[in-house]
């Protein structure tokens, strides 16, 4: 922020929700890969292909403005995308984030923890059988 003169704001302190909702994410698909991985271990070297495409598909390195129209709805269902939005208004822009994005990676949060626990938790006794 002091390379780039971004404002340094009381809003920064609201980073820790998004930041949170990564954390729940990052988690939760790591149980689902994980759970799915001892089950199908060509998995592994796809997770790498697909990690690649999910960052070209998430606007780190680029503006989002530049996202034609047509393919617009890739960055509005990707719950990377709404964390890094939420960032970037509060790092960046030096505003308060837009809660229905909040919302949405709060949500998809949650869901891909449950599965992932829900997983795991169901197929756990079956992973020394396939290790």
């Amino acid at each position: 922020m002091a390379v780039t003169n971004a404002p340094f704001t009381i809003y920064i302190i609201f980073t820790s929700l998004p930041i949170m909702a990564l954390l729940f994410f990052t988690i939760g698909a790591g149980l689902i890969l994980a759970t799915v991985n001892v089950f199908f271990r060509d998995l592994e070297h796809l997770y790498g292909v697909f990690l690649t495409l999910l960052m070209y598909a998430t606007p780190i390195f680029y503006p989002p403005s530049i996202v034609p129209a047509s393919f617009r709805f890739i960055q509005d269902y990707n719950p990377l995308y709404a964390v890094i939005s939420c960032c970037r208004d509060v790092f960046i822009y030096g505003k308060l984030y837009d809660p229905h994005q909040l919302i949405f990676a709060l949500v998809s949060a949650a869901v891909a923890m449950i599965v992932g626990l829900a997983l795991f938790y169901k197929y756990q006794d079956k992973f020394i059988l396939h290790v």
